[in-house]
Parts: structure tokens; sequence; C-alpha cells
């Protein structure tokens, strides 16, 4: 398991706070979408679904804080 130091976990925020755009404290597939477009440019719905199902550990349907940290420094 690795530790984040302070600047990476600080930097993750604000990353996920700027894709959190209704302010709810989780990344719904559209918010997330608009990240990996961002990222990546051009992305398809395949993309999308599996890169979501990866970072949606909980399978709820959102990306927490805790989900986007694990995914976004792996």
């Amino acid at each position: 398991m690795t530790t984040l130091n302070e600047q990476t976990i600080a930097n993750s925020r604000k990353v996920f706070d700027a894709c959190d755009l209704n302010g709810d404290g989780f990344l719904d597939q559209g918010e997330f979408h608009v990240l990996l477009v961002a990222l990546d440019g051009d992305v398809s719905r395949e993309e999308l679904l599996l890169d979501f199902e990866v970072a949606d550990t909980t399978g709820d349907g959102y990306i927490e804080f805790r989900e986007f940290v694990a995914w976004w420094t792996n």
C-alpha cells in the first residue's frame, strides 16, 4: 500500500473539486467524463464505463474522494 503525502492529497482534492461540477462531493459519470476528456481528448463510451467501474470501487454509481484518490494516484 502506498502512503500519500499531504501535497499529493491536496493536489488530488483540487482536481476532484474542479470536476465535481454540482458540488455534491461525488463524481457522477458525466463529471468523470469531463475529466477524462480533459486528460485524454476523445474518450469512447466504453473507455468511460471501464475507467468509471475501476474508480467506483463501491459500485454505487458515484466516485467519492477516497475512491478518486486511489484511482488518480495509480
